[in-house]
């Protein structure tokens, strides 16, 4: 891994690791095996830099502050416009991504805040944001999308256009009364929805009739406790919750990842006139959520 300089103002196209000096050395042809002993044995940061787009990596707890030092200072001399990804390790993977004209500015600031919570301890794993409805504009366009079908239709599945059922339906989770418990149950997985995605097909096709207060895969009982609240509300009251969610989940052999993600709950009466609640979620980089750290 050779030293090599680069402009002090701009970022150079090609794969980088930033040394505890702020020294820049090519990344390129460098097996990602070693990213592991880079970041946490070395404090060093990686930097991946194209026409499109800085991707940014690095652990919190390890990386030496003149390299942090050293990369918000190029972000900030940057006159790019490519959208900013960062990827960092804080109890957990993170990944955050800043678009837009400011977009290099905007990220050194989060870098430099991330950074502040060093020799935080963390508190709360999950973090959830509700939101006044009138809020939705400004949610990822499936989320309106599906708040526009549920307005439109009233709440009535049936009166859907095949057209919309189709794109939805394979987003959406929909729970259930238990005929003989009462408790809402899945009663549909659809194949896109977020927690098909995070938890796999397996998961997905055992887990019709499971209870919707039970953790699924990595989840953690205090995660689904705290995210289940919402439902009875929506369900007694009719109104849809949009909110967004950050958690921290533990995969099994794998290091801990933050999911970050909007929520839009609404019940709905399906086509054969029972009511159900329904669940549309995104996965989103750019929830404006703070570090849980933070009490």
């Amino acid at each position: 891994m050779g030293r090599q300089s680069i402009n002090t103002e701009q970022l150079r196209d090609g794969s980088w690791w930033v040394d505890e000096v702020g020294g820049f050395h090519c990344a390129e042809g460098v097996d990602d095996s070693f990213d592991s002993l880079f970041l946490r044995h070395l404090g060093q940061l990686k930097l991946d830099v194209s026409a499109n787009q800085v991707s940014i990596t690095w652990d919190v707890h390890e990386v030496s502050l003149d390299t942090i030092t050293c990369v918000i200072s190029r972000l900030n001399q940057s006159t790019s416009n490519s959208r900013v990804y960062l990827r960092y390790y804080y109890f957990g993977w993170a990944d955050e991504l800043y678009s837009g004209p400011n977009a290099a500015t905007v990220a050194a600031q989060r870098i430099g805040k991330i950074q502040r919570f060093r020799s935080v301890e963390m508190v709360r794993p999950t973090q959830i944001n509700v939101h006044d409805l009138s809020s939705i504009t400004t949610a990822t366009p499936s989320i309106k999308r599906g708040f526009d079908m549920w307005r439109e239709t009233n709440g009535q599945l049936g009166n859907a256009s095949q057209e919309a059922c189709s794109e939805h339906l394979p987003s959406f989770l929909i729970y259930r009364p238990d005929r003989h418990t009462g408790k809402l149950v899945f009663s549909w997985v659809g194949t896109r929805s977020l927690s098909a995605v995070v938890h796999g097909r397996t998961w997905a096709a055992l887990a019709i009739k499971q209870s919707s207060t039970n953790p699924q895969g990595a989840e953690k009982q205090d995660y689904v406790a705290q995210i289940s609240s919402a439902y009875q509300h929506v369900w007694d009251s009719g109104e849809p919750q949009y909110s967004s969610i950050r958690t921290l989940l533990t995969p099994e052999g794998q290091d801990p990842r933050w999911l970050s993600y909007e929520r839009l709950l609404m019940r709905y009466n399906l086509h054969d006139g029972r009511p159900a609640l329904v669940c549309l979620a995104k996965q989103s980089h750019e929830i404006n959520i703070p570090l849980t750290a933070v009490t």
